[in-house]
């Protein structure tokens, strides 16, 4: 499946994750080593709050509220997304036309249907996903819920062996990080906890 980007009504920018429709690069690009002393990140300010990604240098981008991040159904209609999205590696896969991404994190875009997990399963279109829940605490102390999944994906030419999903869910209010796992240039699992652990509700 492919997940697109709106720039208010016109589908302006595509950015479907590397484990999404498109399979994983063959080649990866290299990035040089952090250095010691690395930029501050990025707070990303949202509809319902905020988070916070690595900085520019790290390979992260971060769109206006306006960019929508979406994944479609199988009639090309918009069906789980978030808006506002900060992207991780943005055109990394050179075996495609098609924009891609190997994480993206956002807040959920106005619809229930993606309030719950088991939609960005299904649209992400994986099989043998394994499911876990945890009670969490937001950065300003909101009790929240953090619903997990680990989703093999369909083959593709730059699709990730796995793809990661956390739907952090509060007060009628919802985030989403979608990331590769087990493919080369992946994001890290102390990144991906830091963007969670960042998350406010204002």
């Amino acid at each position: 499946m492919t997940r697109l980007a709106s720039v208010l009504a016109a589908f302006a920018l595509a950015a479907v994750l590397g484990t999404v429709a498109l399979a994983i690069a063959v080649s990866v690009r290299d990035r040089p080593a952090p250095e010691a002393t690395s930029p501050a990140w990025q707070v990303v300010h949202g509809a319902h709050g905020s988070f916070e990604v690595p900085p520019v240098t790290a390979g992260w981008t971060v769109e206006g509220p306006e960019v929508t991040i979406f994944y479609t159904d199988d009639a090309g209609l918009p069906s789980v997304g978030v808006s506002g999205p900060a992207t991780y590696d943005a055109g990394y896969c050179e075996d495609t036309d098609a924009p891609s991404n190997r994480a993206f994190a956002g807040h959920v875009e106005g619809v229930e249907e993606g309030t719950r997990l088991g939609a960005w399963v299904r649209a992400v279109g994986g099989s043998d996903a394994t499911v876990w829940q945890t009670p969490v605490r937001l950065a300003d102390g909101t009790d929240a819920t953090r619903t997990s999944a680990v989703v093999r994906e369909p083959d593709g030419p730059c699709a990730a062996p796995r793809v990661r999903l956390d739907l952090v869910s509060w007060d009628g209010a919802s985030f989403v990080l979608l990331r590769d796992l087990g493919a080369p240039g992946a994001l890290g699992r102390a990144a991906a906890a830091r963007i969670l652990t960042s998350l406010t509700s204002r």
